[in-house]
């Protein structure tokens, strides 16, 4: 039995491989925590590490942006990562501090925005990084 089609013999088993979010809606304000974009896994993987693509960069006291799980059917976030926007140039990468995680088939990786002290113009993406993973039984 393979993995939704995948197995062992794929020679891109164990490569780390990238999920880049479309470009978000503006992150400017200082309201609730809001989220931004959710990209659902179709097969295991484990995520190993993320960085936010500054689009459209801007200046602000702190904006924190995070990177979470959310287990299939709930609507319950753990938060996995984080980065805080400050001032950052137009096409600027930030490095996200992430702990690595795995998420099983039809969990939902949740890319947030938490409350923010000043307002930022910002205009981001998520590139994350992951590696597939197989479960028992699978060839």
């Amino acid at each position: 039995m393979s993995n939704g089609g995948r197995n062992y013999s794929d020679p891109s088993y164990g490569s780390i491989k990238t999920i880049q979010t479309d470009e978000s809606a503006s992150l400017a304000g200082t309201g609730a925590i809001t989220v931004v974009q959710s990209h659902t896994f179709m097969y295991p993987v484990t995520v190993t590490d993320w960085n936010v693509i500054v689009k459209t960069g801007g200046t602000a006291g702190d904006c924190p942006v995070t990177i979470g799980k959310s287990v299939a059917g709930t609507s319950t976030v753990s938060d996995l990562g984080t980065v805080t926007l400050g001032t950052n140039a137009n096409l600027s990468v930030v490095d996200g501090s992430l702990t690595e995680t795995s998420f099983s088939a039809g969990d939902d990786l949740v890319f947030s925005r938490g409350v923010a002290t000043t307002a930022g113009p910002f205009v981001v993406s998520a590139d994350v990084q992951y590696r597939e993973t197989f479960e028992s039984g699978d060839n």
